[in-house]
């Protein structure tokens, strides 16, 4: 990538096919500014934090994957909803070797409570939202080959609670029947306190024979529906988003002989 933004003559036409995604050109640049992705095994997907459906994932291009290495454990920034089933040997990447000069980059909007350390001994991610009321982050380089967490320097850095609401499915809308589950000082905790509520309620709701759809419908109908309030704007969460896709992985569809 380097070598072909050195050559001379950048040309309209060879700009131009850094916008072709059957070029060699676009998937540098797309590599350069996105960071590097892998696809998931076909007919797989999963649905993110805004209820997104990705059928690609952006990994932490910095580690060598053990064998057993899943994509969940691969995905950059972690997330618990990436499929947990290994990785295929091709679709494993070569690491950013630790002798490598140091790279500090930005674009992967790390939560707000993501640790304030480099990711490596020679890489620093310094995005910690700051689009979306995170703290404005840099890092201080002095040419140092080994990156030190002494070295960040945040901007409108402050504290932030997570306050878990619940809502009633059953009275929609009705603000009477919502009750606060209480606050919680990380995105994750928070998180994982909605997954419960609604994972209680699949586990007493489910009864044999039932399908994916029939469950999904008693939980819109009859379930809790926790959400999170927060300035931080990456704190989004559906409930019904998380339990459609908890219904489909305890109740999945058989497979057609």
């Amino acid at each position: 990538m380097i070598n072909w933004l050195l050559t001379p003559g950048l040309t309209p036409a060879r700009l131009a096919l850094t916008a072709s995604r059957s070029s060699e050109e676009f998937r540098c640049v797309d590599t350069l500014l996105k960071g590097i992705e892998i696809e998931l095994p076909a007919a797989l997907s999963y649905s993110d934090r805004e209820g997104q459906k990705r059928s690609s994932i952006r990994i932490k291009w910095w580690i060598t994957p053990a064998p057993g290495f899943t994509y969940r454990s691969y995905v950059f920034p972690p997330n618990d909803v990436a499929p947990d089933i290994p990785i295929s040997p091709e679709m494993m990447q070569s690491p950013y070797p630790r002798s490598a000069p140091p790279v500090i980059f930005g674009h992967y909007w790390l939560p707000f409570g993501a640790p304030h350390s480099p990711l490596a001994e020679n890489l620093a991610c310094v995005d910690f939202s700051a689009g979306a009321e995170g703290p404005l982050a840099a890092y201080r380089w002095d040419s140092e080959p080994r990156l030190d967490s002494s070295k960040f320097v945040f901007f409108g850095l402050t504290s932030m609670t997570y306050k878990v609401l619940v809502d009633d499915n059953f009275h929609y809308m009705d603000k009477d029947e919502r009750y606060s589950l209480g606050d919680f000082e990380s995105l994750d905790a928070a998180i994982t306190a909605c997954k419960q509520i609604v994972d209680e309620y699949l586990s007493a709701a489910q009864e044999p024979c039932m399908t994916a759809g029939q469950l999904y419908l008693s939980y819109v109908l009859f379930g809790e529906d926790p959400y999170i309030d927060s300035t931080d704007a990456n704190s989004r969460f559906s409930a019904w988003n998380y339990a459609k896709l908890r219904c489909e992985e305890l109740l999945p569809e058989p497979t057609k002989s």
